[in-house]
């Protein structure tokens, strides 16, 4: 429990740790439900540049974590999709090298 020697360190770890164990809950699920043992796991967006979350996660996982070059790749991937439905890319093999 939280007491008075707790820091906003702690609870910023805290924090952390809860996301990657919320997200262990839907790996072992999805492994659960397909059958299929997670070998990697692809990451994006803000918390990935949090050295100690990726580490934290990778460690629960026990699987290989991939962070992209470009971390915030939410929005690129709506552009891609976007793209390929106008037909500035022309599949997904283009995109892919992009990747």
């Amino acid at each position: 429990g939280l007491t008075a020697f707790n820091s906003k360190a702690h609870v910023v770890r805290a924090g952390l740790e809860a996301s990657a164990f919320q997200a262990q809950e839907l790996f072992e699920a999805m492994e659960a439900d397909s059958g299929v043992k997670l070998s990697s796991i692809n990451v994006d967006g803000g918390m990935t540049a949090n050295g100690l979350f990726m580490q934290f996660h990778a460690d629960m996982a026990r699987v290989r974590i991939n962070r992209p070059k470009y971390l915030e790749t939410t929005a690129m991937g709506a552009a891609y999709c976007a793209g390929l439905a106008v037909g500035f890319w022309q599949d997904m093999d283009e995109l892919q090298a992009k990747w």
